[in-house]
């Protein structure tokens, strides 16, 4: 059985918490710091988040909930 991205994710982040500035290393390219910072601005990022100083961080299990929100799954056979 394929293993889950969205578990894969789970386990390269194993401190709980990613930077926004992380997210396109993370997710092999998938989604970028500065296109995540317009939907939070818009409202439609993820909406747990922490500001420290400059950086903005989302909690792994917030960030998975939020890509299972906005993935759709096409032609998937097994």
């Amino acid at each position: 059985m394929k293993e889950d991205i969205f578990d894969e994710l789970k386990r390269y982040c194993p401190r709980g918490y990613i930077t926004r500035d992380e997210l396109k290393r993370i997710t092999g390219g998938l989604i970028c710091g500065r296109t995540m910072a317009i939907l939070d601005q818009t409202g439609k990022g993820v909406q747990n988040r922490q500001i420290i100083g400059r950086k903005t961080v989302y909690f792994i299990e917030d960030l998975i909930e939020w890509l299972k929100n906005n993935t759709e799954l096409i032609n998937f056979d097994n």
